[in-house]
């Protein structure tokens, strides 16, 4: 602010203003980029006629060429001087002054019906025919050119644009674009998505040094030019090329599609999505995949990657494929793979389905079988969203790791006979089952299945605690086989199941098989709202009884001529039943409970729609999910993990102190969360700086991110780099809850034996001892082990109790990995519980006395399961620095 002016805002009126206060810069932009304009190169070639930026300190106007255009004098000033004049009109006021110079320079603020001088401007419906070749838009930040007709742009026509930083040209039919281009020095988001004519980038696109967000996806581009190499700055690319890029790069001057190296130097890309618009035969990209992606791994900053392996022999290229050390894939928080050959030109699925589809989070699309089992399934394992199509050999889907899996869609898998068998997994795995355990597809919320012509059940044998529970939609088409959907116990998992569409499955004959008849009214499906049956001819019922469907508000039934029966059925919240008017007048039942309900279904075309539209599950998931979130902020915020871990914690731990562990309901409460929190959650990733690790460091450090501490717990991450190690130590009267959020790692851990006193003598032997040292006498104490193995995330959390558990333990990371720790209460000095470090002995390096008290007869196995721990000093080389933490925040109440 200066002389009563603030001259950073993007409009200034100085009708009244006081020249004897001016500033040095009358014109400064708004406060966003102000600076920019008067730095930028293109800005100086713009005001080169018209400079009227300069209002020197004794309130002079300092013009050139473009004021003596007008009628000025180039020696002539006012607010200086009374007897000043301009253009031959003294006393002029500066308003007047800069409206003169508005409508020279900007055709009086419209140039054919849109004001230019605005700061940002939507062209949706503009009319073409007023197009004009170079409009002059000094203050143009963000400029919308969304006309769907548009094929051309005038060659100049962003050359006077010397601010713009926003510019979208989406879904038009522009074939090329202007050289003018290169004038926009500030862009920093250029978006072309969906111009599918277009099919080249001019070289001037290397010009824009800021640009920082590049979306040419739904393009038709042949190859990319190498000047796009120059785009140190950019962070996101997203690129479509053509099916005959190949063909089209050997009949021009270029060598390859993608220039060598040029991804390499794009080091701050956090994203980079490669979409191939794939005929029958794509082995171009096979050939030009195998050089270019060994580059991704100087792309440090790299968080979500889109791409395209169409063979085994690039998926294995790609597995193999390091960053830090670690597998790519494992460094990626959002992984978006297609894997196998594109062997048909059409698809049975819906329109548009499988590309809706492929946009969720860490989506894997498998198809037409092209991977070994074992090289997919490294990938399977972090899959949130699954697409399997044309798979030839797969019976179940349970055969992979899938915990993680929260979408799902099949097809045309001819094999597969149950989407989850029981039987035949491991032991452990069908005893966890039925001990009511967490075992997999906890997290699923959408599943539809097409086209599968041996399928005969979605799940066979018994069903996991939580199996289910989140499924949102199910959606079935064309599975001649399938009998009945569900089980009347998996029908009870499903408590969240909103809608469900069987259609097309010819030996359907209810949905609830009627193994049981201990059913519970209101047990059954509480949130099913819609039911969608279609082309079903042996339909009878949903249940064999009666059953209530307290939440149904819609039903649609079409070509089910044997469902002729609604009696058994409550329906209290239904608000509408549609079907066709002969299937309504052939019912069996008293339909007077739903006649002014029912819709009849429209005829012919119209009817293709309307079923098409009930059908259309994806849409009706994002929907559901859209109203969720609608929902939720209209009543509250959506609470953050680290909160609600911050608020069971407060919860849990307020009646506890050292040596108190906490109830049983409180440790599930605090398990249960943790087991669903991720490292995105807490906003750490396997690619951050504290990760790499230096050839030349000795013990590689580990970082601890402090979340939150009280005299009650406390909560923190430990980030520990490959080879990192926490040596063993103890947690004294402390129960600790320990979650791997990624990375893999082994963990060692003890507890106490009481029944054995301790030692204090010579070491027997001492070239058995883990740590060799001259023979002396050390006070050890007998401990037995509790956990020797390796852990990978994701896998439920640890947790380690005052006495019990493992409550000495050891961490040596294998690859970088994260670990998030609550311990209650947390250690302190002062109240006695200090981090204690031990140095292992074999338990044959001491006499344990009679040691048949231990279990156990076998002496060998002994020697395995025990060993004496002596305490020591923090060991030299243990390094642990803190760091900030800079995830969700957390409201400490």
């Amino acid at each position: 602010m200066a002389g009563g002016v603030n001259w950073s805002v993007d409009e200034i009126r100085l009708k009244d203003y006081d020249p004897s206060t001016g500033s040095s810069t009358l014109i400064q932009g708004s406060s966003s980029y102000g600076s920019q304009l008067t730095q930028s190169a293109a800005y100086s070639q713009f005001r080169e006629p018209y400079d009227i930026t300069e209002f020197n300190r004794t309130g002079s106007w300092s013009y050139t060429q473009g004021i003596e255009e007008i009628g000025g004098s180039p020696n002539s000033d006012f607010g200086g001087s009374t007897n000043s004049d301009f253009g031959g009109s003294p006393n002029l006021e500066i308003d007047q002054i800069l409206r003169s110079l508005e409508e020279e320079l900007l055709g009086s603020g419209t140039v054919r019906g849109v004001d230019w001088s605005e700061d940002e401007i939507r062209l949706k419906d503009y009319d073409l025919s007023q197009m004009p070749d170079i409009p002059i838009c000094p203050f143009l930040v963000k400029l919308f050119l969304q006309v769907p007709h548009l094929t051309v742009i005038p060659p100049t026509f962003f050359e006077h644009m010397p601010v713009l930083q926003v510019l979208d040209i989406s879904n038009t039919n522009i074939v090329s674009l202007p050289t003018s281009i290169s004038s926009l020095s500030l862009l920093q988001e250029f978006i072309l998505r969906d111009c599918s004519a277009l099919i080249e980038l001019p070289t001037q696109i290397g010009m824009l040094l800021n640009l920082k967000l590049f979306d040419i996806q739904g393009t038709q581009l042949m190859f990319l030019p190498k000047e796009m190499g120059k785009l140190k700055n950019l962070e996101i690319l997203r690129v479509s090329l053509s099916e005959y890029a190949k063909d089209y790069v050997k009949s021009s001057v270029n060598e390859t599609v993608i220039p060598r190296k040029m991804i390499s130097e794009l080091k701050k890309l956090k994203e980079l999505c490669v979409i191939i618009s794939v005929g029958p035969e794509p082995e171009w990209w096979e050939e030009e995949v195998k050089y270019i992606q060994s580059e991704l791994c100087d792309l440090e900053n790299l968080e979500t990657l889109r791409w395209y392996l169409p063979t085994t022999e690039v998926l294995q290229q790609f597995l193999l494929l390091e960053r830090n050390r670690v597998p790519m894939y494992a460094n990626l928080s959002n992984l978006m793979l297609t894997i196998g050959q594109h062997a048909q030109l059409t698809s049975c699925l819906p329109h548009g389905l499988e590309e809706k589809f492929e946009e969720f989070k860490n989506c894997l699309k498998w198809i037409n079988a092209e991977g070994s089992m074992d090289a997919i399934s490294k990938i399977m394992a972090s899959a949130e969203a699954l697409f399997l199509s044309r798979h030839w050999t797969i019976r179940k889907l349970s055969t992979f790791n899938v915990t993680k899996l929260k979408y799902c869609l099949l097809a045309e898998c001819n094999e597969m006979e149950t989407v989850v068998e029981v039987d035949g997994l491991s032991e452990d795995v069908e005893t966890r089952i039925k001990n009511g355990e967490k075992v997999g597809f906890e997290l699923l919320q959408y599943l539809s299945i097409h086209y599968m012509n041996k399928l005969q059940s979605i799940w066979k044998g018994p069903i996991g605690k939580d199996s289910l529970s989140k499924l949102r939609i199910l959606s079935l088409h064309t599975c001649p086989k399938l009998t009945s959907i569900f089980t009347l116990t998996i029908a009870q998992n499903l408590s969240c199941l909103a809608e469900l569409t069987v259609e097309d499955c010819p030996k359907v004959t209810s949905l609830i098989s009627n193994k049981s008849h201990n059913i519970k009214l209101g047990l059954v499906l509480p949130t099913l709202e819609k039911i969608f049956l279609l082309d079903l001819p042996v339909l009878v019922n949903i249940f064999v009884g009666r059953i209530m469907l307290e939440n149904l508000r819609t039903m649609l039934i079409y070509s089910c001529p044997r469902f002729r029966d609604l009696s058994n059925m409550e329906l209290p919240r239904i608000k509408k039943i549609e079907g066709e008017d002969e299937w309504w007048k052939a019912l069996d039942c008293d339909k007077s409970p739903w006649k002014n309900i029912f819709v009849q279904l429209k005829k012919r075309r119209a009817l293709i729609e309307q079923l098409s539209e009930a059908t259309n599950s994806l849409q009706h998931f994002h929907d559901i999910l859209s109203h969720g979130e609608r929902k939720k902020g209209r009543t509250k915020h959506k609470v953050a993990a680290v909160q609600k871990l911050y608020d069971a914690c407060r919860d849990v731990f307020a009646n506890c102190g050292p040596g108190v562990v906490p109830d049983a309901q409180g440790i599930e409460r605090l398990k249960d969360i943790l087991n669903g929190m991720t490292e995105h959650d807490v906003g750490v990733r396997p690619n951050m700086p504290f990760f790499k690790v230096k050839e030349t460091e000795g013990f590689p450090k580990i970082t601890y991110l402090h979340l939150s501490e009280c005299d009650k717990f406390s909560i923190g991450i430990f980030l520990l780099p490959p080879t990192g190690v926490l040596p063993l130590h103890n947690h004294p009267q402390m129960t600790v809850f320990s979650k791997l959020l990624f990375g893999t790692m082994h963990i060692k851990a003890y507890d106490w034996v009481d029944n054995i006193a301790s030692s204090s003598a010579p070491k027997s032997d001492s070239s058995e001892c883990e740590e060799t040292a001259e023979e002396k006498t050390v006070s050890v104490r007998l401990a037995k082990l509790k956990v020797n193995s390796d852990f990978t995330a994701p896998c439920n959390t640890s947790i380690l109790y005052p006495t019990d558990g493992g409550n000495m333990h050891c961490f040596t990371a294998i690859t970088s990995c994260a670990v998030l720790d609550v311990l209650g209460p947390p250690y302190c000095d002062a109240e006695g519980r200090h981090c204690q470090y031990y140095r292992t002995h074999p338990f044959t390096s001491f006499s344990a006395g009679d040691n048949k008290q231990l279990p156990g007869d076998d002496e060998k196995a002994k020697e395995l399961d025990y060993a004496w721990l002596e305490e020591i000093d923090k060991p030299a080389g243990l390094s642990v620095v803190g760091a900030p933490y800079n995830g969700p925040r957390i409201v400490e109440k």
